[in-house]
């Protein structure tokens, strides 16, 4: 994926999304966290940094991490991020150098993986939580593909691969990722929750599905 291409869908995404995007964010969180003695967050594929900023706002001291070195300058010429490192969620893992977070936010980031590596890329991230902590990631949904796509799981615009999800698909992704943190960490109780909704912080009435994880130990 070219960083060119980044901007130019990123910039007409977080345009129609600045409204909508903070009342979401704040609604998902655990307010536990936000009484943490320095409460630290990762806003994977940060893009512009608007959840980045929200973030800080609330409290959070927070690592800003994208694919597009591009992204991450004008998200700092922005003032929207502070620390950052150039990263995908794949590669993620590698360069978190035993770091862990309250926090981790993944908002249509996770989408650019394939179904089918997914799961791997969830157990990753949730190592990498806190006791109490939280990770919330959004996706597209299915149904918001247009009827003549040839690849029902995909939709290719612009040069992006993005994956799309139904509740059931994330639940057959889900599933074993906690049957496996229950066998390899009996003592946390770790918990999962979808939720389907409207967004009109997308650019119009999108259906998106919000995947909300949290560890209690």
């Amino acid at each position: 994926m070219s960083n060119h291409t980044w901007n130019s869908n990123d910039n007409t995404l977080n345009s129609h999304r600045d409204s909508a995007y903070d009342p979401w964010l704040e609604n998902q969180i655990n307010q536990e966290l936000l009484h943490a003695d320095a409460p630290l967050a990762l806003d994977l594929g940060c893009g512009l940094g608007l959840g980045s900023a929200r973030l800080r706002r609330l409290g959070f001291q927070v690592i800003s991490t994208d694919f597009s070195s591009q992204a991450l300058l004008k998200a700092k010429r922005l003032g929207n991020i502070e620390a950052a490192f150039v990263a995908d969620a794949e590669s993620l893992a590698r360069k978190l150098s035993g770091r862990r977070f309250h926090l981790i936010l993944a908002n249509l980031s996770l989408r650019y993986i394939p179904s089918d590596r997914l799961q791997v890329t969830l157990i990753a991230l949730l190592n990498a939580l806190k006791e109490k902590g939280q990770l919330i990631a959004r996706f597209n949904h299915r149904g918001d593909i247009a009827a003549n796509e040839p690849q029902p799981e995909f939709s290719e615009v612009d040069g992006i691969l993005k994956t799309f999800y139904t509740i059931d698909d994330l639940l057959r992704i889900c599933n074993p990722v906690l049957s496996e943190l229950k066998d390899c960490r009996p003592d946390e109780n770790w918990f999962y929750q979808i939720k389907e909704s409207d967004s009109l912080g997308l650019g119009g009435g999108q259906r998106v599905l919000t995947l909300d994880w949290r560890c209690q130990r």
